[in-house]
């Protein structure tokens, strides 16, 4: 196929609009003074230095998983070993005991504490990079001030989008996270019982609510949470941080 000039622009303007064309042909003017390119650069590394964060974050979870599903492995063998030599099969042993006690942390309590802190320090970096980072590269000297009625989070919204004027934020998955941080509440001030959260659709999270009304996480569920952290970060910091 012939290169046709016109027609690639014509496509171009059809594919990412008139508005973003005009604003990339002015950053890339902009890049010729080296001031800004200067002050961009530092832009783009702030942004790498946060998704990269992000992202060792995520192998946390994964390795620490990983750690927990390898013990349960190890004393399940153990107590099978145990098992197929007692001599009384019926009797409770002081071993028995202790293997309850053991499979009981590794499968239920211990994952019940990382996933519940992973999910409360997840939210409050989102949050940290939202109020602050976001609107800090807007306005450092911008004093915040929480809107009555909302989040942190969803003040920080309104104020990059309608005091700021930052208009390429709404592509952004924003309900997702209104909803995880109610979640959160739960967890931090109501010990996992369903109260904040009593309206959100908890499958899209892949949370479950126990027969007590008790919040439970499992290794999908942060799983799927970290994925769309990810996704909500790197195009946050595309949209609102490095092209501010």
């Amino acid at each position: 196929m012939e290169y046709n000039e016109l027609e690639t622009a014509k496509k171009l303007v059809e594919v990412l609009g008139n508005e973003r064309i005009q604003s990339l042909i002015s950053h890339f003017e902009k890049m010729k003074n080296p001031d800004y390119l200067k002050d961009y650069l530092k832009k783009l590394s702030e942004t790498e230095k946060i998704n990269s964060f992000l992202n060792k974050f995520h192998e946390f979870l994964l390795l620490t998983e990983d750690y927990i599903s390898t013990q349960l492995d190890s004393i399940n063998e153990e107590y099978e070993i145990f098992t197929s030599t007692k001599e009384d099969s019926q009797r409770l042993t002081l071993r028995d005991i202790e293997y309850i006690g053991e499979k009981n942390k590794l499968q239920d309590d211990f994952p019940k504490i990382l996933r519940t802190s992973l999910v409360i320090s997840l939210c409050s970096y989102i949050e940290d990079i939202v109020k602050n980072k976001g609107i800090q590269s807007q306005n450092p000297n911008f004093i915040f001030k929480q809107i009555p009625k909302m989040s942190i989070f969803e003040s920080s919204r309104e104020i990059l989008r309608d005091e700021m004027g930052v208009k390429n934020i709404e592509n952004l998955n924003w309900d997702y996270f209104i909803n995880l941080f109610k979640i959160r509440n739960d967890l931090v001030h109501y010990g996992g019982k369903v109260n904040k959260s009593k309206n959100v659709d908890l499958k899209t999270y892949k949370i479950f609510e126990d027969k007590n009304e008790y919040l439970v996480l499992s290794k999908e569920s942060l799983e799927s949470i970290f994925q769309e952290a990810k996704e909500f970060v790197r195009k946050f910091t595309d949209s609102v941080i490095r092209n501010s």
